[in-house]
Formats: C-alpha cells, sequence, structure tokens
C-alpha cells in the first residue's frame, strides 16, 4: 500500500477483497472493513509530500502519550482555557516528532 502508483494500490486492494472470505469472520474483517473504506486516508501522506506525513500513528499516538504524562503530573487545571494554553506551550517547547524513516515531523503551531 505504499507503492504512490494509485492502479497498483487498487490491484492490491481488490486483492485483500477477494481473499477476505477465507480469513474468516471477528476482527480481523472488521480490521479490513475500516481499511477499504478509509483507504484514500491512509495514503494521504503519499499525495502530500510536502507535508512530511508519517506513514503511521505511531508519531501521533507519542503526542497522546508525552501530553497524557504532562496531564497526570498537572493534576488539573482550573479553566479549559488554562488546559488549552498549558497543552500550546508543551507543543512548542517539544517543536518536532521523530517519526521512524521519516524527517521530523514539525508541530503546526
Amino acid at each position: 500500500m505504499t507503492n504512490p502508483d494509485e492502479e497498483t494500490a487498487y490491484w492490491f486492494l481488490g486483492e485483500l477483497v477477494t481473499h477476505r472470505a477465507l480469513l474468516g469472520a471477528g476482527q480481523i474483517q472488521r480490521y479490513l472493513s475500516g481499511f477499504f473504506r478509509n483507504m484514500p486516508e491512509y495514503r494521504t501522506y503519499l499525495h502530500n509530500p510536502r507535508l512530511h506525513l508519517p506513514r503511521t500513528s505511531n508519531a501521533a499516538e507519542a503526542l497522546v502519550g508525552i501530553i497524557r504524562r504532562f496531564l497526570s503530573r498537572a493534576h488539573g487545571f482550573r479553566t479549559h482555557a488554562s488546559l488549552i494554553r498549558w497543552v500550546r506551550t508543551l507543543l512548542k517547547e517539544r517543536q518536532t516528532i521523530a517519526c521512524n524513516g521519516s524527517p521530523l515531523t514539525k508541530l503546526l503551531r
């Protein structure tokens, strides 16, 4: 699915659809169903290389972990606005997140 050629990617998608029935029911079927519905979104990084989007969600999950650890140390905020200001400050201090095999992803300000 990392092939930038749309025709090849959709050929592979057709192969997955063909063999999906062989996998049986359950969780794999649900994952594949979601993948089939959202395939263009999975390939966004190929269509927008200037954005340096990560190929996986690992960077986003790592950022969420950083924010959660910060929140657990902060023990709450008086207002929603103060929470937003603290998280923005944390992101400005971080500036980038490393994605395996990709250039550093700059955080939006």
